[in-house]
């Protein structure tokens, strides 16, 4: 599928006018909701910013969607694997930790770790995979695992009901509602939490 031939979620190019007026509707909706924090830079606890979303959300290919969407609970347990491979982790990174400080020290954390023995039988993973397609647009292509920068959980969900909020904005409702696929992120992670303290409480 070439990647031109995927539709807008609306018709484009909106006027100078109704994009000045969606930007407007869009910033007052994302600091309304959440879709905001205080900047690390100039800090101030009275003062929020806006964070860096999408104006309206990209056509994707529905099968592409679907596909990727089904391999995440095998993913996610091949993930949780590979953590507990030790040998196939200190070989796979080895060139990694002698050019990446980073991962160098996360990777002192988990050798020490492992050394000490772990203290929990329990383990809880939350990942956040990202995609892209390929040129042609018949491929997708996963960029990114990230067992980290998963604490914006909250905003994937709330990005999603902003896109249905403005694509309604433009007239597009009945498409975001037919189209724009459920976004449970958020919840998904607070179970995954109080599971997983659930477990951290059996006395056994």
């Amino acid at each position: 599928m070439d990647l031109s031939q995927l539709e807008p979620c609306v018709e484009l190019p909106l006027s100078e006018e109704q994009l000045a007026e969606c930007v407007d509707k869009a910033k007052d909706w994302a600091l309304i909701h959440g879709i905001s924090m205080r900047s690390a830079e100039h800090y101030n606890k009275n003062q929020v910013q806006v964070l860096p979303f999408t104006l309206l959300p990209s056509s994707f290919p529905r099968a592409s969607f679907v596909a990727v969407k089904n391999i995440q609970t095998i993913l996610n347990e091949l993930i949780h694997k590979v953590a507990h491979d030790k040998e196939f982790l200190t070989s796979s990174l080895k060139s990694t930790i002698e050019a990446d400080p980073f991962t160098a020290k996360l990777f002192h954390i988990y050798e020490v770790v492992h050394e000490k023995g772990f203290t929990q039988k329990v383990n809880l993973g939350l990942f956040r995979s990202d995609y892209l397609l390929h040129e042609d647009g018949s491929k997708i292509k996963q960029v990114e695992l990230n067992t980290i920068a998963t604490s914006f959980a909250a905003l994937a969900t709330i990005t999603s009901e902003y896109h249905r909020y403005i694509l309604a904005e433009l007239g597009g409702r009945q498409k975001a509602s037919e189209q724009l696929p459920e976004n449970n992120a958020f919840i998904g992670f607070c179970k995954g939490l109080i599971f997983a303290w659930e477990f951290y409480n059996n006395p056994e």
